[in-house]
């Protein structure tokens, strides 16, 4: 079935799919500055903006079913403009483009179920809820597991959420949610259901990423070489029992791309400590720790892009076109 929907509010609108229907945000047009005409010869000046420097602004977010029918519609707070995703996840979330907080919604009322106002908190996504990640990087910090209609269901004291901002969509399997432990270094998971830590594994990781159902990926940055130069550690762990696979060394100047269940693609010359990288490819066989094949891109000005399973090489300057990689 094919609908379409006129939204008659005046702004700029992102849009996400949620539940059975989507949900799109429009941002205000108050507050907005709009380009001018500058005179012939007049000199430019570059600024340097900060997020905590611009005004505020209100936005409107509104629900529709899959046919396009609108369900809700409320106000966020100031500045809460930023819509997360949220396929697989009941829940809606929007975070403060100034940095100093987020809301979480229900997807089909429109409810707002939570509010943060402190910029340490983090947030995860699930089926059925959500959890919040509070007191950052101190001994004191706990994660609380809530219910779709916000109500509190238990939590854990002296763990925090793990660095969510890689994780698709901050949406996870509610049966595995990523937590590091406060106290030393250690990563694991734990149930949203029974807030059980299944597994752990020790370990400092700056980025714990879930690169597909069955794998995490953990990155560690700023390990200093003997031989000079500081690089980035790369382990696979396996999402059910915490089994870890050889560490890869790389410079620090790396990303990941891709994994396949044996090899992990990194973008970016290997010795390298500075990103932006030559978009180079190699991939590691992570249950041997080596490198099992490279490949050269056809512009070394171009840059990695992710859609899904595919990923595809654009250029940044010049004439346009695109690779694909596969």
């Amino acid at each position: 079935m094919s609908a379409s929907q006129t939204i008659r509010y005046p702004g700029w609108p992102s849009i996400t799919a949620v539940e059975d229907g989507f949900v799109v945000l429009v941002e205000g047009t108050a507050n907005i500055g709009l380009l001018s005409e500058i005179d012939p010869g007049a000199e430019l000046v570059a600024t340097v903006s900060f997020a905590s420097e611009l005004p505020d602004q209100r936005g409107r977010v509104v629900g529709y079913s899959r046919t396009g029918r609108e369900r809700w519609a409320v106000d966020p707070p100031v500045n809460h403009l930023r819509l997360q995703q949220s396929a697989g996840s009941d829940m809606v979330a929007l975070e403060d483009r100034k940095g100093t907080g987020f809301s979480i919604y229900r997807a089909d009322t429109g409810e707002r179920v939570h509010t943060s106002s402190r910029s340490g908190d983090l947030y995860l996504l699930y089926e059925g809820g959500f959890v919040i990640g509070s007191g950052r990087y101190t001994l004191s910090s706990t994660v609380a597991f809530h219910d779709s209609a916000g109500r509190y269901q238990g939590g854990l004291k002296g763990w925090q959420l793990a660095s969510y901002r890689n994780w698709p969509s901050a949406t996870v399997d509610r049966k595995r949610v990523p937590v590091l432990l406060a106290k030393r270094p250690a990563f694991g998971v734990v149930s949203a259901g029974t807030h059980a830590v299944k597994w752990t594994v020790p370990g400092i990781a700056d980025d714990a990423t879930q690169i597909d159902e069955d794998h995490y990926l953990l990155s560690t940055g700023d390990l200093y070489a003997a031989n000079g130069g500081y690089t980035k550690s790369w382990t696979i762990v396996d999402a059910d029992s915490g089994e870890r696979s050889r560490a890869v060394s790389t410079g620090f100047g790396k990303t990941a791309v891709g994994f396949d269940g044996e090899r992990l693609v990194l973008a970016g010359d290997r010795n390298a400590d500075h990103s932006p990288n030559v978009p180079h490819l190699t991939a590691y066989d992570m249950r041997t720790g080596e490198a099992v094949w490279d490949s050269e891109p056809v512009d070394s000005k171009a840059i990695w892009r992710q859609f899904g399973r595919r990923l595809f090489l654009l250029q940044s300057a010049g004439n346009a076109f695109l690779a694909h990689y596969k």
